[in-house]
Parts: structure tokens; C-alpha cells; sequence
């Protein structure tokens, strides 16, 4: 059975956050990580071997939308070497997808044989 109280308590050690000023915004992360593990795989129980993966999922989120002070590695974006410029971004603005990061991880966790919404755009063929 799932434990979101120790999702949550990981989380927190990650991000280095005490106290309980943040658990409603982690607590939502955590039940929206779910749903995207769920829906991703094409799943309805959630994969014991995946709940370590949820709180670093959890903090990485976090720290991607810039919830608390807790800010993203800064990655260097473009370096002029001539007046000597660089600019920086988040290291995970580049992500077209925030699942992308764990795609390997979710590969074994993933239904094949499950129907994705455009599966019932289509007519069911009766021969």
C-alpha cells in the first residue's frame, strides 16, 4: 500500500524543508505525481518499486516551478567568449516533457495492450 505520509517526509528531506509550512503544496505534488505515473503507464495500481521515485519526482517539480526558495540548478544557456558573456537558465527548462526525465525508469511500469483517449475517437469495428 502506497504511503504518501513517508512520500511526503522524503520529499521535504530532499528540498531541505522543516516544518509543516509546505505539506499542502507537497502533499498535492505528490497525489498529481501519482496520477501522472498512472496515466502515463496506462496503470490503475500504483507500483510498489516506483515509491521511491516519487518524492524526487515531488521535489524535482517543486523545484522546477520555482514554488519556495528552493531553485533549480542553473545550467549555462549561451557563453560569448569576446566581452565575456554567459547567460544561464533553469536546468529543466529544456524539458518538452517533465516525464522525459524518468522515462526509463516508468519503461517497465508501462501497459501496452491499454487505449490512449484517441482509441475511442475512433469507431469500435464489429466484424
Amino acid at each position: 500500500m502506497l504511503n504518501k505520509a513517508n512520500a511526503l517526509e522524503t520529499a521535504k528531506m530532499l528540498l531541505g524543508i522543516e516544518g509543516d509550512c509546505r505539506d499542502n503544496l507537497l502533499s498535492f505534488l505528490i497525489e498529481d505525481n501519482i496520477n501522472l505515473i498512472l496515466n502515463y503507464c496506462r496503470i490503475s495500481d500504483f507500483p510498489q518499486e516506483l515509491e521511491s521515485l516519487l518524492p524526487v519526482m515531488t521535489a524535482d517539480r517543486y523545484r522546477r516551478a520555482s514554488y519556495g526558495q528552493e531553485k533549480a540548478d542553473k545550467v549555462v544557456k549561451s557563453e560569448t567568449q569576446g566581452s565575456v558573456s554567459k547567460s544561464y537558465e533553469d536546468s529543466t527548462a529544456n524539458d518538452s516533457h517533465f516525464l522525459n526525465n524518468y522515462r526509463e525508469r516508468l519503461k517497465p511500469f508501462i501497459n501496452r495492450k491499454g487505449r490512449v483517449p484517441s482509441d475511442f475517437d475512433e469507431p469500435e469495428k464489429n466484424d
